[in-house]
């Protein structure tokens, strides 16, 4: 065990935007490394926008101005995190400022990194930051953090200008051995820090047929400075970076997602009724159709019980699959178990008018109900109550539900991939996610009436087993491994 204390600077741009994925992996790295004594952790508030170079910077005399600084940023994050409207909550002035505050962004590359008086507003960073899957009395915690602010933002962060001649953004982070960026991003820093760069996947590169973002990947990977370390999710996401960029060589590592700490009590007891009422979204059939069929719902609820469910939990996105989960489900109902019912839980991300579509019919039914913005106790009720987590995912770099559905005693039927079966290992039921007859096979195996009570049990248990790699104390010891070897000199090696 290192015996050195670190000082690490956290981005926590990526943290205000979601619940699972990156954002989740945001919160309890934060929170993993908060936890360790040998880490005096600071948190980066970034934009994730273009706003960063409208940012006035702070007088560090004056604890107001550094407040306001701060709470232009929360007060952004917020309006992206909630749906509202930017130029409502915030105006930044005309067109020509903009353009010409964007303009000397970009020709004076150098940014500004100070600390702000955060008791005042430790409040709004905790909602806008983390309340979405930390438990209440992680704000304790999160509260004993000293936190930073900065006129970079995502967009400036990682390229070189309009100009080929402009020199990429710089950053200063004196007195920080190491700063953490979420995502791959190039920034030069102080000879003293050591950027970090967590990645996740490849899939913009290699899947790109369900987003947009693979040139803006391509460009990040290309533009990474010499000094640069790249820690992966998984050794299926290191291997495939390598393949992809062979040049990075030792300066890549792999140390996997922590997860949630704990499973809130009673979660069994809790009536999912109440959930799905409270939780419904109005995202099929549009905002007017929606509330309506929601109202329908929550009748049906209130006269009977509710029947058995499956669970599948993600941003409904093409890769996560949600049509072939919906088939599935329906053959599976077809076949054995008509009664079963399916609950998504996700809000919209992009290219998902093919999804709500599937799920329409089957919402109108009142046999499919699709939730949003649900906090962690009540997200851990879900599944628990569940009688299976199906995650037929086409691509992914790791894959938080299954895992989260093991700690709350509930198997999983994911999709038979590389990552999965690493991450994974004998702890759940794997099928091809391109046969939903496969898949259905599967579910009713876990959630059909001939469904084996020795199989789930024999799942969990083995999941018992598989989830200490991934406990918080276990994830801190390769991250302190990881800064000791980095500090020393040495190279990154594959962590754990």
């Amino acid at each position: 065990m290192p015996t050195s204390r670190f000082r690490v600077l956290q981005d926590l741009s990526f943290a205000s935007l979601g619940h699972g994925g990156i954002q989740q992996d945001t919160r309890l790295l934060f929170k993993t490394l908060q936890l360790s004594e040998q880490v005096d952790l600071s948190g980066l508030l970034m934009d994730n926008g273009s706003f960063g170079a409208f940012l006035p910077k702070p007088n560090t005399e004056s604890p107001l101005s550094r407040v306001r600084s701060a709470s232009l940023l929360i007060n952004i994050a917020a309006t992206r995190s909630y749906g509202g409207n930017k130029k409502a909550r915030f105006s930044t002035g005309g067109s020509i400022q903009k353009r010409s505050l964007r303009l000397i962004s970009w020709l004076q590359p150098n940014h500004w990194c100070l600390p702000i008086n955060t008791d005042l507003i430790n409040s709004a960073i905790w909602r806008v930051y983390f309340a979405k899957t930390l438990f209440s009395e992680d704000r304790r915690i999160i509260g004993e953090c000293e936190f930073y602010v900065t006129n970079l933002d995502q967009v400036r962060l990682g390229r070189k200008g309009p100009i080929p001649w402009l020199r990429r953004a710089r950053l200063d982070t004196s007195g920080f051995d190491f700063l953490i960026t979420s995502d791959i991003r190039s920034v030069e820093l102080p000879r003293e820090t050591i950027h970090l760069n967590r990645f996740h996947d490849p899939i913009p590169l290699l899947h790109s047929d369900t987003n947009t973002h693979g040139v803006i990947m391509y460009k990040n990977l290309r533009r990474l400075t010499p000094n640069a370390v790249v820690v992966c999710n998984s050794d299926t996401t290191k291997n495939e970076l390598l393949a992809l960029e062979p040049r990075l060589g030792n300066r890549v590592c792999r140390i996997y997602y922590a997860l949630p700490s704990k499973v809130v009590k009673h979660c069994r007891e809790t009536d999912p009724r109440s959930i799905i009422a409270t939780r419904l979204s109005s995202a099929v059939g549009g905002r007017e159709r929606g509330t309506g069929i929601s109202r329908t719902i929550r009748e049906r609820l209130a006269e009977a019980k509710l029947s058995p469910y499956i669970m599948g939990l993600s941003t409904l996105e093409p890769r996560k699959n949600f049509s072939g989960l919906i088939a599935a489900w329906t053959i599976a109902r077809q076949r054995e178990a008509p009664d079963l019912k399916l609950v998504i839980v996700g809000k919209p991300g992009w290219f998902f008018e093919e999804t709500l579509r599937a799920m329409q019919p089957h919402v109108e039914a009142g046999n499919l109900y699709h939730l949003e913005d649900l906090p962690i106790g009540e997200v851990q009720a879900m599944y628990r109550n569940a009688r299976a987590v199906v995650f037929p995912s086409f691509a992914e770099g790791f894959g938080f539900p299954p895992m989260e559905g093991l700690m709350c005693g509930t198997p999983a039927v994911v999709s038979d991939l590389p990552v999965h079966r690493e991450v994974m290992g004998d702890a759940v039921l794997y099928a091809d996610p391109y046969d939903a007859e496969a898949i259905a096979d599967q579910i009713l195996r876990l959630a059909g009436p001939r469904a084996s009570p020795d199989l789930r049990e024999q799942l969990v248990a083995n999941g018992r087993q598989i989830l200490k790699r991934y406990e918080i104390a276990t994830v801190t010891d390769h991250w302190l491994s990881l800064f000791d070897r980095l500090k020393a000199g040495g190279p990154t090696r594959a962590a754990g």
